[in-house]
């Protein structure tokens, strides 16, 4: 997403000599729509909502060949590995971003924007990314309900079947990625504009 994340754009455009296909993973395509019609020919895209894969249809990508509509890779998580023997005994909690993608940079009180604790460059170490969730998944586990405009959260607790209060953030992503893959699915799980 133009001015928020340029990380995979940089490291494709570094490494570019490199490759001769690449796989991007479900994700929501916002901006660098140069860099999406430069290469064309060599990415794979996987959108995980419908607005990013119509965007990139139109970017001259081919349905089914070098853009598919899926869902978030979170939806696949077995929460049943990471299950404590927990009953929720607390009512509710806020975990609202705290970063460039908040919507309104509203504060919340007694916020945990728990997902930060763990952000970095570090997921691909299998060992931080299990304990990681497992963590996540902890925490939530002691509340009936979850606020929050964090998608992974809202994933999270629509899995652990948890009341979620799920928020726009700065742009679609939330919206389109409830419309895809939680409206219909997961009947806790409300988002409200």
């Amino acid at each position: 997403m133009e001015g928020l994340y340029r990380e995979s754009r940089d490291f494709l455009e570094q490494y570019e000599g490199q490759f001769v296909k690449v796989i991007l993973f479900p994700s929501t395509i916002n901006g660098y729509e140069d860099f999406f019609v430069r290469y064309t020919d060599r990415l794979i895209i996987c959108c995980r909502e419908q607005t990013s894969y119509q965007k990139i249809i139109a970017m001259g990508y081919k349905p089914d060949v070098s853009v598919l509509l899926t869902h978030d890779m979170a939806f696949d998580l077995n929460v049943e590995k990471y299950l404590e023997k927990t009953v929720p005994f607390k009512d509710a909690v806020n975990c609202f971003r705290t970063d460039n993608e908040s919507r309104d940079k509203k504060y919340h009180e007694d916020n945990h924007d728990i997902s930060l604790t763990w952000n970095g460059n570090y997921w691909d170490n299998i060992c931080l990314a299990r304990n990681s969730t497992r963590s996540l998944i902890s925490f939530l586990q002691e509340y009936k309900t979850v606020n929050t405009d964090r998608l992974h959260i809202a994933i999270l607790g629509s899995l652990l079947n948890m009341h979620v209060h799920f928020h726009p953030n700065s742009y679609y992503k939330n919206e389109a990625v409830f419309n895809h893959s939680i409206l219909n699915m997961f009947s806790k799980t409300v988002f409200f504009k």
